[in-house]
């Protein structure tokens, strides 16, 4: 089963110090068939980048600090490396911090919600062909974050002829 691309609410505003990402870090769902207390935090780096990458986040028993696997991708220009990891024993639907380290240096921080269970109630945003950056797509994601969601699903036509 494929599940579509689905994104967690993440607030507006991460910080990147430096330019390390080809793609910046964003959380899904991943591969699960169905979503229980983990997520999955993905971000893009330029194939020749041979720093070790990892992600730093809090649970209820405590931080983890997690190495990222990483699968070259070499279809397109210039090759990247797609980093992932796997964030587990998160608390059902409350938000936590996370940081992003290349080698030991803090280059992403941001905060995200972990999934509610099934049986609760939640709130899921759909929409698509947003990668213009038009006035209307830019209200559309004001009302999107002030939604709160818990879920996001991004239908595609995310990337237009800038590339960005």
């Amino acid at each position: 089963m494929i599940l579509p691309f689905l994104l967690c609410s993440q607030e507006v505003g991460p910080s990147m110090p430096n330019g390390a990402f080809l793609h910046s870090p964003y959380l899904q769902i991943g591969q699960q068939i169905a979503v229980k207390d983990e997520l999955q935090l993905v971000w893009h780096v330029l194939a020749s980048d041979e720093n070790k990458w990892s992600v730093r986040y809090r649970t209820a028993k405590g931080p983890i600090r997690v190495e990222a696997d990483s699968q070259t991708i070499n279809t397109s220009s210039p090759a990247f490396k797609s980093m992932t990891v796997e964030m587990s024993g998160l608390a059902p639907g409350l938000p936590f911090g996370y940081e992003v380290l290349q080698g030991e240096k803090v280059v992403f921080t941001s905060t995200g919600k972990a999934p509610r269970y099934a049986a609760k109630k939640w709130r899921l945003v759909a929409f698509g062909d947003c990668g213009a950056g038009t006035k209307e797509q830019a209200a559309v994601a004001y009302h999107v974050g002030k939604s709160n969601p818990d879920l996001i699903l991004s239908t595609g036509d995310t990337v237009y002829t800038s590339s960005t």
